[in-house]
């Protein structure tokens, strides 16, 4: 199973908004992390990050 890396998240918040799950871990304005718990890893938060923040890896 592969994982979701938070690289340089510039805090536009479109992977926010897509999450139907609550999965994406905020600090502030910015996600810090993925909480694996309760992501499904539909990667619908990749497809929307326009900055590359949300990097899938196998």
């Amino acid at each position: 199973m592969g994982y979701i890396a938070v690289m340089g998240c510039k805090a536009c918040g479109a992977c926010r908004d897509v999450c139907e799950v609550d999965a994406i871990i905020f600090q502030g304005d910015k996600v810090v992390s993925i909480d694996y718990e309760k992501c499904n890893l539909c990667m619908k938060c990749v497809k929307v990050c326009k900055n590359n923040s949300l990097i899938y890896f196998e």
